[in-house]
């Protein structure tokens, strides 16, 4: 970095110049940066200090006052120290953080996408531009500092789509406001966003919304938010319902329609747009959602309907509602596979109803034993049935079996009964031989266990032991990856006593080599083996993947060594 900052020391650099390299340097920091490494930036600044300490130059000089810009107070002030009283800086950086004169904010007819444009005059004109995309969760796709022609390029652009998305004029203040909201929950992905003019541009966007955004309400207030007030959510409720018949599965249905609306639609309760209904009907619905036989049948046509209501009520123009209905009828097909999938979430939340004994058709029967799971969960962790609880020294056998892959890429291991599913977890990457490098989840009986601070709406593994979720002869299912999505079946072949366990944790047996992490899932590590039995016959994606693991070999596999911590793999 020092080398590079030699360019900041040119008389046509600028602060903005100067922002920019600091916060690309930075950003790269951030984004390498391990799931607890909650400090990343300031990390990287000290790195930087004790290395010009050690190396004193103007480029050094240069490079700490370009990071002062970009970093927060405290990084700042461990900057300012570092610098030399009388070291002689850039005209730069001493120049105040440019104050934005205008802003635009452009959106879609749904409120689903939104780009804002905000303009400085100085030191030299520019326009710090910002996309977001809302549908399943709100991300900044593009983050970049521009020319001030942005705007005129932008509207350029946009006239040859088919859905308008017109700029108009917002205050400055309120667009870093959004942008701000949009960023923090765009920095709370995992794993983190990965495209070069986000990570670059963070930490500039970062000091332009501190500096002049509205204030932002208190934490608390803010997650005390209430989007749809009780007295707006009866009002909609009935205006829909009364159109519809006034029938139990009319009522159960708006009230899943406003919950989903409430809680994940980005502008507002109301805001349909095609990318929510595939999220709701593809995602929602098949995970957090019981339907019978009655429910299920009507959902499709009442979900059109409703999308109309909706959007009607938020002044809508009517030639947008009608790809909204036309994606409801579009997804139907995939939500019923969804909902009828052996494996998925929806089935295994009814195998659970069936085995309690309780009637889907029952709402307040279900949203009880909802309630009590929840409670059962948290009991799990607060106590141990003694009694149930295999001897000290006692194991668990298990098969773990990679789906979608022939032939079979399978493991045999041993762990100890008191294994927790975090535990587990470990166990199951080394003997895959699996990277830990992306997310994972369980699902056993319908519920669902990760890591709780990234997801709340599963189950903390790191309090669930194995036997407290499955017993001998059940099946668990284990996926890793969420993009790639390697799904597994963990079956639990028997309880062993001390002296049948022997040495644990321990991998038995096994065939064939995991396939390398971010190929592309089964289809990507099918193009691979393809292309490694017949190079000739290869696809062009197919000599790609062989390109970048010229290493691998399906059949390959040697017996791993699993320890306590679960860190040994060969």
């Amino acid at each position: 970095m020092v080398r590079e900052a030699e360019l900041l020391l040119e008389p046509s650099a600028d602060r903005v110049a100067a922002e920019v390299f600091a916060s690309a340097w930075l950003g790269r920091a951030w984004a390498k940066a391990g799931l607890g490494d909650r400090e990343p930036e300031r990390a990287a600044v000290r790195r930087l200090i004790d290395h010009v300490g050690k190396h004193p130059s103007a480029a050094g000089r240069g490079a700490l006052a370009a990071c002062r810009l970009v970093t927060d107070q405290e990084t700042g002030d461990e900057l300012t120290s570092a610098l030399p009283a009388l070291a002689v800086l850039p005209d730069w950086a001493t120049e105040s953080t440019p104050r934005p004169i205008r802003a635009w904010i452009a959106e879609d007819p749904w409120g689903a996408s939104q780009s804002w444009f905000i303009h400085y005059d100085d030191p030299v004109p520019h326009v710090l531009l910002a996309s977001a995309y809302h549908p399943g969760g709100t991300q900044v796709g593009v983050l970049a500092v521009t020319g001030p022609e942005a705007p005129e390029t932008y509207d350029a652009a946009r006239a040859e789509q088919p859905v308008p998305s017109p700029r108009r004029l917002i205050a400055p203040a309120t667009a870093l406001s959004q942008l701000r909201e949009a960023v923090r929950t765009t920095d709370m992905l995992w794993p983190r966003v990965s495209e070069a003019e986000y990570v670059e541009n963070r930490l500039l966007a970062w000091r332009r919304i501190e500096a002049y955004a509205e204030a932002e309400p208190p934490l608390e207030e803010r997650l005390t938010e209430d989007r749809l007030p009780d007295a707006e959510r009866e009002r909609l409720r009935a205006g829909f319902v009364s159109a519809h018949g006034d029938t139990e599965g009319a009522e159960f249905l708006t009230g899943v329609f406003l919950d989903y609306g409430a809680g994940y639609l980005a502008a507002d309760p109301l805001a349909w747009s095609p990318g929510d209904v595939l999220m709701f009907m593809l995602d929602y619905i098949p995970r957090k959602v019981v339907l019978d036989e009655e429910d299920r049948q009507g959902l499709v046509p009442l979900l059109a309907d409703w999308v109309v209501f909706a959007l009607t009520e938020r002044g809508t123009d009517p030639q947008w509602i009608e790809p909204v209905v036309e994606a409801v009828r579009r997804y139907d097909d995939e939500m019923q596979k969804a909902l009828d999938d052996p494996s998925g979430p929806a089935r295994q939340f009814a195998s659970w109803l069936e085995q309690s004994g309780i009637d889907p058709a029952d709402k307040e029967a279900v949203e009880l034993a909802l309630g009590e799971r929840n409670a059962a969960a948290l009991a799990r962790r607060l106590v141990t049935d003694v009694a149930s609880t295999p001897p000290n020294g006692s194991g668990v056998q298990l098969t773990i079996t990679l789906e979608d892959i022939e032939p079979t890429v399978w493991r045999r291991i041993v762990v100890p009964a008191t294994a927790t599913l975090a535990q587990l977890h470990d166990w199951v990457q080394v003997a895959m031989g699996w990277q830990d490098s992306h997310l994972h989840e369980w699902q056993a009986s319908g519920v669902r266990y990760g890591i709780a601070d990234l997801d709340s709406d599963a189950e903390d593994e790191s309090g669930v032991r194995l036997l407290e979720v499955a017993a001998e002869g059940d099946r668990l299912t284990y996926l890793y990856d969420f993009g790639d999505s390697w799904e597994h079946t963990v079956s639990v072949d028997a309880v062993l006593s001390p002296e049948d366990a022997g040495a644990i944790p321990r991998c038995e047996a096994g065939e064939r080599a995991c396939p390398p992490e971010d190929v592309g899932g089964a289809p990507g590590y099918a193009e691979l083996v393809t292309a490694l039995r017949e190079p000739d016959a290869a696809s062009e994606w197919g000599q790609m993947l062989v390109a970048a693991h010229t290493d691998f070999h399906p059949e390959r596999f040697s017996l791993p060594t699993l320890t306590g911590t679960a860190t040994s793999r060969t």
